[in-house]
Protein backbone atom coordinates (compact mmCIF):
# COMPACT_ATOMS: atom_id res chain seq x y z
CA UNK A 1 0.00 0.00 0.00
CA UNK A 2 1.16 3.22 -0.84
CA UNK A 3 1.62 6.53 1.88
CA UNK A 4 -1.91 8.12 2.05
CA UNK A 5 -0.41 11.50 2.50
CA UNK A 6 3.11 11.26 1.32
CA UNK A 7 4.16 13.67 4.19
CA UNK A 8 7.34 13.51 6.62
CA UNK A 9 6.70 14.42 10.34
CA UNK A 10 9.33 17.14 10.32
CA UNK A 11 7.19 18.70 7.71
CA UNK A 12 4.10 19.10 10.03
CA UNK A 13 3.59 22.30 11.94
CA UNK A 14 -0.21 22.33 12.75
CA UNK A 15 -3.03 20.52 13.33
CA UNK A 16 -6.70 21.36 13.35
CA UNK A 17 -9.17 18.57 13.92
CA UNK A 18 -12.92 18.82 13.66
CA UNK A 19 -15.64 16.41 14.98
CA UNK A 20 -19.20 16.47 17.17
CA UNK A 21 -19.51 20.14 16.53
CA UNK A 22 -15.92 20.99 17.90
CA UNK A 23 -12.82 22.33 16.37
CA UNK A 24 -9.12 21.44 18.15
CA UNK A 25 -6.58 23.95 16.85
CA UNK A 26 -2.84 22.95 17.36
CA UNK A 27 0.47 24.02 16.28
CA UNK A 28 4.04 23.49 17.00
CA UNK A 29 5.26 27.01 18.64
CA UNK A 30 9.14 26.67 19.86
CA UNK A 31 9.06 22.53 19.39
CA UNK A 32 6.44 22.38 22.18
CA UNK A 33 2.88 21.26 20.82
CA UNK A 34 0.32 23.41 22.16
CA UNK A 35 -3.77 23.90 21.59
CA UNK A 36 -5.21 27.24 20.91
CA UNK A 37 -8.72 25.91 20.77
CA UNK A 38 -11.14 25.26 22.43
CA UNK A 39 -8.81 25.58 24.98
CA UNK A 40 -5.22 27.08 25.64
CA UNK A 41 -2.54 24.92 26.71
CA UNK A 42 0.53 22.94 26.09
CA UNK A 43 -0.39 19.62 24.49
CA UNK A 44 0.70 15.92 25.92
CA UNK A 45 3.74 15.14 24.10
CA UNK A 46 2.76 11.29 23.90
CA UNK A 47 -0.61 12.06 22.58
CA UNK A 48 0.46 14.30 19.64
CA UNK A 49 3.29 12.05 18.34
CA UNK A 50 1.31 8.94 18.23
CA UNK A 51 -1.42 10.93 16.51
CA UNK A 52 1.83 12.22 14.14
CA UNK A 53 3.39 9.04 13.79
CA UNK A 54 0.11 7.74 12.62
CA UNK A 55 -0.81 10.34 10.30
CA UNK A 56 2.37 9.94 8.67
CA UNK A 57 2.39 5.94 8.34
CA UNK A 58 -1.18 5.89 6.78
CA UNK A 59 -1.24 4.10 4.31
CA UNK A 60 -4.15 3.90 1.22
CA UNK A 61 -5.09 0.44 1.91
CA UNK A 62 -7.93 0.57 -1.37
CA UNK A 63 -10.04 2.14 -3.52
CA UNK A 64 -13.38 1.85 -2.63
CA UNK A 65 -14.84 3.94 -5.34
CA UNK A 66 -16.53 7.11 -5.97
CA UNK A 67 -20.03 8.53 -6.39
CA UNK A 68 -22.13 8.24 -3.21
CA UNK A 69 -20.53 9.69 0.37
CA UNK A 70 -23.45 8.27 2.63
CA UNK A 71 -22.73 4.84 2.56
CA UNK A 72 -19.34 5.47 4.14
CA UNK A 73 -20.62 7.87 6.54
CA UNK A 74 -18.50 10.88 4.41
CA UNK A 75 -22.39 12.84 3.42
CA UNK A 76 -21.57 14.07 6.79
CA UNK A 77 -18.03 13.01 8.25
CA UNK A 78 -17.52 11.59 11.96
CA UNK A 79 -14.00 13.80 12.10
CA UNK A 80 -11.82 16.17 9.65
CA UNK A 81 -8.24 16.89 9.90
CA UNK A 82 -6.56 19.34 8.31
CA UNK A 83 -2.15 18.98 8.14
CA UNK A 84 -0.95 22.50 8.11
CA UNK A 85 2.88 21.56 6.80
CA UNK A 86 5.93 23.76 6.28
CA UNK A 87 4.32 24.14 2.42
CA UNK A 88 0.64 23.68 1.98
CA UNK A 89 -1.78 21.60 3.77
CA UNK A 90 -3.27 18.43 3.60
CA UNK A 91 -6.89 17.43 4.27
CA UNK A 92 -8.80 14.26 5.20
CA UNK A 93 -12.36 13.50 5.84
CA UNK A 94 -12.79 10.44 7.82
CA UNK A 95 -16.07 8.49 7.66
CA UNK A 96 -17.30 5.37 9.27
CA UNK A 97 -14.87 2.53 10.16
CA UNK A 98 -15.38 -0.70 7.71
CA UNK A 99 -16.98 -3.97 9.07
CA UNK A 100 -13.90 -5.92 10.05
CA UNK A 101 -13.40 -2.52 12.24
CA UNK A 102 -9.72 -2.37 10.86
CA UNK A 103 -9.99 0.43 8.60
CA UNK A 104 -11.65 3.63 8.21
CA UNK A 105 -13.70 4.87 4.70
CA UNK A 106 -11.72 8.71 4.06
CA UNK A 107 -11.71 11.46 1.49
CA UNK A 108 -8.44 12.53 0.90
CA UNK A 109 -7.81 16.43 0.06
CA UNK A 110 -10.81 17.54 -2.62
CA UNK A 111 -11.20 14.12 -4.34
CA UNK A 112 -14.24 12.58 -3.97
CA UNK A 113 -12.46 9.12 -4.35
CA UNK A 114 -13.60 6.75 -1.22
CA UNK A 115 -10.25 4.93 0.38
CA UNK A 116 -10.02 3.01 3.06
CA UNK A 117 -6.89 3.53 5.99
CA UNK A 118 -5.98 2.91 9.32
CA UNK A 119 -8.85 3.41 11.70
CA UNK A 120 -6.43 4.76 14.09
CA UNK A 121 -6.43 7.74 12.27
CA UNK A 122 -10.01 7.91 13.18
CA UNK A 123 -9.97 7.33 16.87
CA UNK A 124 -7.61 9.84 17.60
CA UNK A 125 -9.24 11.96 15.53
CA UNK A 126 -11.53 11.66 17.82
CA UNK A 127 -9.44 12.68 21.03
CA UNK A 128 -11.25 15.64 23.52
CA UNK A 129 -9.54 18.70 24.53
CA UNK A 130 -8.73 16.96 28.05
CA UNK A 131 -7.26 14.32 26.00
CA UNK A 132 -5.02 16.60 23.69
CA UNK A 133 -3.87 18.79 26.81
CA UNK A 134 -0.84 18.20 28.99
CA UNK A 135 -2.44 17.09 32.78
CA UNK A 136 0.26 18.75 34.66
CA UNK A 137 -1.40 20.68 37.41
CA UNK A 138 1.94 21.62 38.06
CA UNK A 139 4.97 22.96 35.69
CA UNK A 140 8.03 20.64 37.13
CA UNK A 141 9.93 17.79 36.40
CA UNK A 142 8.97 15.11 38.34
CA UNK A 143 12.39 13.52 38.98
CA UNK A 144 12.88 17.16 41.34
CA UNK A 145 10.10 16.45 43.61
CA UNK A 146 11.72 14.53 47.04
CA UNK A 147 8.42 15.33 48.96
CA UNK A 148 4.66 15.64 48.76
CA UNK A 149 2.15 16.83 51.27
CA UNK A 150 -1.62 16.13 50.85
CA UNK A 151 -4.18 18.01 53.68
CA UNK A 152 -7.54 17.15 54.09
CA UNK A 153 -10.26 19.22 55.90
CA UNK A 154 -11.36 16.13 57.79
CA UNK A 155 -8.82 13.67 57.69
CA UNK A 156 -5.53 15.04 58.54
CA UNK A 157 -2.96 15.25 56.44
CA UNK A 158 -0.28 12.60 54.72
CA UNK A 159 3.18 13.30 54.24
CA UNK A 160 5.23 10.92 51.62
CA UNK A 161 8.88 11.67 50.95
CA UNK A 162 11.50 9.88 48.86
CA UNK A 163 13.53 7.22 50.57
CA UNK A 164 17.33 6.59 50.65
CA UNK A 165 17.23 4.39 47.43
CA UNK A 166 14.49 6.32 45.69
CA UNK A 167 11.40 4.90 46.23
CA UNK A 168 8.42 6.68 47.60
CA UNK A 169 7.67 6.21 51.65
CA UNK A 170 4.87 7.66 54.22
CA UNK A 171 6.45 9.71 56.78
CA UNK A 172 5.72 9.05 59.90
CA UNK A 173 6.79 6.41 62.81
CA UNK A 174 6.44 3.61 59.93
CA UNK A 175 7.81 4.33 56.68
CA UNK A 176 5.51 2.06 54.33
CA UNK A 177 6.59 1.92 51.03
CA UNK A 178 4.60 3.54 48.62
CA UNK A 179 3.56 2.07 45.35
Amino acid sequence: AKSLLQIERPQIQALRVTHSGTQFDLRLHKGVWVIDRPVVAECDPGVVGAFLDTLVAARLEDEVGSGALEPYGLDAPAAQVEIGLTEGTRRLALGRINPQQTLVYTLVGDSKKVVLTTSSVLTQALNNAFGWRDKRMIDLQPELVQRIRLRTLTDGQLAIARGPEGAWVVEGETRWRVD
